[in-house]
């Protein structure tokens, strides 16, 4: 059997930890395949993409900023991405590439326990991406009725609002700017999401975010590296609880190794790879 080929695409990802947590999994589970990234420019994903499909790649992970360009590129789509407007796993299935959301099942899976001890109603996510969108599809499935959007972009989030909208008629969905004064109308929240690229790489967090940690809200920073993140630890400072960007990384990875296999991925494998790379990372 020949090595299938996997890639993962965005403008920055040299330093990702995604090829060796998932080419740990790849030889734990005795699958031929290899994952590597590749950065290219913005506007550069539609010449990409086709190259992949020339060279017959299995399988792509997407992330920032391409998760939404990618959709029209593709042949199918599954109901969780038409749902929120975002894919970041695509498989090859004979001659057609197909779309997935696992982001969704990033979220989802970390927060399950929390989210059987708390109810998670009201939620805020800071930023307006792809992994916003999917933080959206995930609280409607854990039957969260209001988000708000908190942004510098206004109009760009509520261009965002007005799909997901119209997907989950049944949700409140309000911007905010990410100004105190703005910020201190939401009031108190129950869980706060970071999908914005804050805290990594050294952009520091807006001080004014800080006010939505008022009443202990569940803390989840997508943001994996460092693997303490500047909103986790002030979050942890106010008694929050917390769930590091890793474990979204993870999970979402998992699905997509089921996706593209057919076999449940090596979570503790995978886990350790993950860790293991992080660290090295910041050394």
């Amino acid at each position: 059997m020949s090595a299938e080929s996997y890639i993962l695409v965005g403008t920055a990802v040299s330093r990702s930890p995604s090829p060796a947590m998932m080419n740990a999994a790849f030889k734990a589970v005795g699958v031929p395949a290899s994952y590597r990234a590749e950065s290219i420019e913005a506007g550069g994903l539609a010449e990409f993409f086709s190259g992949c499909k020339r060279a017959g790649i299995a399988g792509v992970s997407v992330t920032m900023p391409f998760k939404t360009e990618i959709m029209p590129l593709l042949d199918v789509l599954d109901e969780r991405a038409r749902e929120v407007g975002a894919v970041n796993t695509v498989k090859r299935v004979e001659k057609s590439y197909s779309g997935f959301n696992t982001d969704i099942d990033g979220i989802l899976k970390p927060l399950h326990v929390l989210a059987k001890e708390r109810k998670l109603m009201r939620g805020a996510v800071i930023g307006a991406g792809g992994a916003a969108r999917a933080f959206v599809g995930a609280m409607h499935r854990l039957g969260c009725r209001e988000v708000a959007v908190v942004a510098r972009n206004r109009p760009h989030a509520s261009r965002v609002l007005g799909e997901l909208g119209q997907r989950f008629p049944d949700m409140t969905l309000r911007v905010f700017r990410i100004e105190r004064g703005d910020i201190e109308k939401l009031g108190e929240i129950d869980i706060l999401f970071n999908a914005a690229p804050i805290g990594g790489n050294g952009a520091r967090v807006p001080k004014e975010l800080f006010a939505l940690l008022k009443g202990g809200p569940v803390v989840f920073d997508a943001v994996y590296d460092p693997i303490e993140t500047e909103l986790v630890r002030e979050a942890r400072r106010w008694r929050c609880p917390t769930i590091p960007g890793h474990e979204m990384l993870l999970w979402q990875g998992l699905a997509a190794f089921e996706i593209w296999t057919g076999t449940k991925g090596p979570e503790e494998t995978m886990r350790e790879a993950l860790i293991d790379a992080l660290r090295g990372s910041a050394r």
